[in-house]
């Protein structure tokens, strides 16, 4: 949740000069998953620079879905990406 949340907040800095981007040095604490437990603390300048490039990845995803909701419609993209999801998931047994 708290990648999503950082997710969110930069996706919405893209467009509203109201919101501040994410910066590296932000002094701020992040909770996350690491090691089988949920912890609290700095994000590391790596594991953030990991993050930038993870977040315009799903921003371009995001733009690439929405484009194809407009033109092949919502329940076709939902059909694919069921689709997709049961083909990851027989692979992943």
């Amino acid at each position: 949740m708290g990648l999503l949340a950082l997710f969110l907040i930069d996706a919405i800095a893209a467009v509203n000069p109201y919101v501040s981007p994410l910066a590296a040095e932000a002094d701020g604490l992040y909770i996350r998953w690491q090691d089988g437990k949920v912890v609290m603390g700095p994000l590391e300048p790596e594991a953030f620079q990991e993050y930038k490039q993870r977040a315009k990845k799903r921003i371009q995803l995001i733009r690439a879905l929405w484009q194809l909701a407009e033109t092949c419609g919502e329940e076709a993209v939902e059909k694919a990406l069921e689709a997709l999801k049961s083909a990851v998931e027989e692979a992943k047994s």
